[in-house]
């Protein structure tokens, strides 16, 4: 679905690589936008936040210290396979003409 999506958003918006960083943004946000609401959903049961917020920490404390550190892990492997994800794509969208010609990239190959 998702490439699919970003031929079309190419499609329309010409050729370029402006345009394919576009598309292809467009496409890959929803993944780590999944991922970011599992792991808070999952964390937020945790005990340690519990027994921090009886302790009285503001909300911004315990998103800074005790969330955001545990959800970098996650999102760090996540950016390293959508890494592998979109250069695929981008070579899709470059053998099917929507790249820039004066550039070298994967879909040249």
């Amino acid at each position: 679905m998702g490439i699919l999506l970003a031929i079309s958003l190419s499609g329309l918006m010409g050729p370029g690589i402006t345009n394919v960083i576009i598309a292809l943004s467009v496409v890959s946000w929803v993944a780590y936008a999944r991922l970011s609401r599992a792991q808070v959903m999952t964390i937020k049961q945790r005990e340690h936040l519990q027994s921090a917020q009886a302790l009285g920490a503001s909300h911004g404390r315990i998103i800074v210290f005790h969330i955001l550190p545990l959800i970098v892990a996650p999102l760090s492997i996540e950016f390293t396979f959508g890494i592998a994800s979109v250069l695929i794509a981008e070579a899709g969208l470059s053998f099917l003409g929507w790249e820039c010609r004066h550039r070298r990239h994967p879909g040249a190959v």
